[in-house]
């Protein structure tokens, strides 16, 4: 009996040294973020194995920030920070982090902009040159992008990570396939409306994007200048007028800065809807997508011969209506995405369930995420 218990003892042991063990945060790949927008896929790739720090407050507007001493020293404390290159005081943040541990700023910076330009696809403004460099990480494809290159220098650094790493971004790589899936079959809903429509800054380009939508127009343009004149506010009302744009399209941090305001003057001179996406990927990206794509087609659902605010001037009824069908689809795509492959496979819907399966993923991915 006794040797009975010292063979069962010597299995239990074998079995638990056998077992994965969960890495502590000391010795976890310590991460900083410049600003808390662009750290949803860095997380995602790395989960498990590294810690992330969000080196800006979130009430803290990235384009107004100057750089503080505190700052540089708590970004100093990490293995590698990464930044999302676009923005000044970011790319002095990587020199001066680089200049304290007296290394090269490649080791000690994930520069998303300029580490691999040519990964990213780039969307370019209506009337400008240049490519746009705002929010670019809300598209699938350059989130998957950005993913798989923060897991390469993430691996290099630790090589110990590596087969963690390489795991989640494989798991990355399945969601996204069903996340592509369900975002088609809203963008083939939107066909039969005309998708040009006016959005208030840069980064909602690449909010609208995943559903097909062409922006005719933005209010604030790569300058950032925000300031708009009496006849360019006029010809904007006018194009609405017109058709020539179907929607205006916001988002939850402009709402945030002045140029929100003009929005709501041209929204109710021209009766055209305001609608509010979110650039919050909480509690994931994949909720972020399948909120706005709820959003956008009950803004192109909503009339447009009276003027509105946004969908907040909806009546509390009809919200509550909406939230909960969207909320419906949402539960559908987590679960159908769990199941990978299968997604594919599955019965094909009619367009009238699809509006009822979507029009409403806001509940769920605020109350119950």
């Amino acid at each position: 009996m006794e040797l009975v218990k010292a063979i069962s003892f010597l299995l239990l042991l074998l079995t638990a040294t056998m077992l994965p063990t969960p890495h502590t945060d000391a010795a976890k790949i310590r991460v900083a973020v410049s600003y808390g927008m662009i750290a949803a896929p860095i997380e995602d790739v790395g989960r498990g194995v590294i810690q992330v720090v969000e080196l800006l407050p979130p009430n803290v507007e990235p384009h107004e920030y100057s750089l503080s001493p505190a700052l540089v020293a708590e970004a100093s404390q990490a293995d590698i920070i990464v930044i999302s290159g676009h923005l000044s005081w970011e790319l002095d943040l990587a020199q001066q982090v680089a200049l304290s541990k007296g290394m090269s700023e490649k080791n000690v910076t994930i520069d998303l902009v300029h580490d691999f330009p040519d990964k990213i696809r780039w969307l370019t403004l209506p009337n400008e040159t240049g490519v746009n460099l705002h929010g670019f990480w809300y598209l699938p494809e350059n989130y998957l992008a950005i993913a798989g290159a923060v897991k390469d220098r993430l691996a290099a650094l630790r090589p110990e990570f590596a087969q963690a790493l390489e795991q989640n971004y494989q798991d990355i790589v399945t969601r996204m396939g069903g996340l592509t899936t369900r975002i088609s079959v809203i963008s083939d809903d939107l066909k039969q409306y005309n998708r040009k429509v006016l959005i208030t800054f840069p980064e909602e380009q690449y909010l609208v994007a995943p559903f097909s939508l062409e922006v005719g127009e933005s209010l604030v343009g790569s300058s950032e200048e925000i300031t708009l004149s009496a006849s360019r506010m006029q010809s904007i009302v006018t194009n609405l007028k017109t058709g020539k744009y179907t929607l205006i399209v916001t988002s939850d941090l402009t709402q945030l800065m002045s140029i929100f305001e003009s929005a709501k003057a041209i929204s109710s001179e021209a009766g055209i809807p305001i609608v509010v996406l979110t650039a919050i990927p909480s509690p994931s990206f994949d909720s972020l997508l399948m909120y706005n794509g709820g959003a956008l087609e009950t803004g192109f659902m909503l009339p447009t011969n009276s003027a509105s605010s946004g969908l907040s001037s909806l009546d509390l009824p009809l919200l509550a209506i909406i939230a909960l069908l969207l909320g419906i689809a949402t539960l559908e795509y987590y679960f159908l995405t769990k199941r990978g492959a299968g997604l594919l496979n599955r019965p094909a819907v009619t367009p009238a369930k699809r509006i009822y399966d979507r029009q409403l993923c806001s509940f769920l991915t605020d109350v119950c995420w």
